[in-house]
């Protein structure tokens, strides 16, 4: 099965917020586009490293858990062609 441009997409953190579309469950996606103060990628990664996260409505343990498995692997992949882990494998 070919890849679709968005799974072909490198992210970085400077990506809009809705580069995680997709990426994320709508449960942990949706209140992140919501958020007025949320535009990029780097924002997420600068709530989510001051621990501030469960501020945002509708997200809890479990959705604060996915969404820092995406972005670890975000930090983590550098190179074009890598693949994001599978999200579920990794909240096990």
């Amino acid at each position: 099965m070919p890849m679709t441009d968005k799974e072909r997409h490198s992210h970085s953190p400077d990506c809009p917020i809705s580069c995680l579309e997709g990426l994320l469950s709508p449960r942990a996606y949706v209140p992140l586009s919501r958020d007025p103060g949320l535009k990029t990628i780097k924002d997420v990664m600068v709530l989510h490293q001051n621990g501030e996260l469960d501020d945002i409505r509708n997200i809890g343990e479990l959705r604060a858990r996915e969404i820092h498995a995406i972005l670890a692997s975000i930090e983590t992949v550098t190179e074009p062609g890598t693949h994001l882990p599978d999200l579920y494998l990794m909240l096990k």
